[in-house]
This record gives structure tokens, C-alpha cells and sequence, in this order.
């Protein structure tokens, strides 16, 4: 993880070893999280799959991530469509895939 090698590399404790960040993150309504775990909500809210395959480490990991997440203070949100500005067919492609449906012409 990122901040825990920063934190190691400069001997701080403080989040990223203190070294100011500045994160981009894609749009969180067009894509749905990997493995629908996203680090906007805790472990707890995490639904586990019939095989318990969120294991206690990464358990462990997520909520960490979520409380690193957490204390990011200042966010600036895009709210302008611009990858599919001007194409119709392409807003509806995406919009599709963020539903997981799909028709016969995105095949």
C-alpha cells in the first residue's frame, strides 16, 4: 500500500509520510467496484459471497483503506459528462455496461 511505504520510507506517521496527495478517481457511478467492494463504505457493509471469500485479512485491509479514505478533506467533483460529450450511442454503451445489461448491437 501506498501510504504504508510512504509512512516507512520518510519515518512519519502521519497519512502518506506526509507528503501532500492529490487522488483521481474515475467516476464511481459509471463502473461498479471490483469485486463490488468499495472503499466508500466500511467491511461491514460489504455483502460476503456464499464462499466467505472476503477473508479476515482483507477485512482487515479494506476497512483500513476505508478509514484512509475517510480522511481525505477537501474533494472536488466533476459533475460534466466529457469521455462521451457529443456521442449519444457511446453515453448509452456506458450507461448500459454500469447496469450490466446489454443489447444485441453491443455484442
Amino acid at each position: 500500500m501506498v501510504n504504508e511505504q510512504l509512512c516507512k520510507l520518510r519515518g512519519s506517521p502521519k497519512d502518506f509520510g506526509g507528503v501532500p496527495i492529490v487522488l483521481f478517481c474515475g467516476s464511481f457511478h459509471q463502473f461498479r467496484p471490483v469485486q463490488e467492494r468499495s472503499i466508500l463504505l466500511p467491511s461491514a457493509a460489504v455483502v460476503l459471497s456464499y464462499d466467505n471469500s472476503f477473508k479476515m485479512e482483507q477485512r482487515h485491509q479494506h476497512d483500513k483503506t476505508h478509514a484512509l479514505w475517510k480522511r481525505f478533506t477537501t474533494v472536488i467533483i466533476l459533475d460534466e459528462q466529457v469521455r462521451a460529450a457529443g456521442d449519444p450511442e457511446l453515453q448509452a454503451l456506458l450507461t448500459r455496461i454500469r447496469l450490466g445489461i446489454h443489447n444485441q448491437s453491443d455484442v
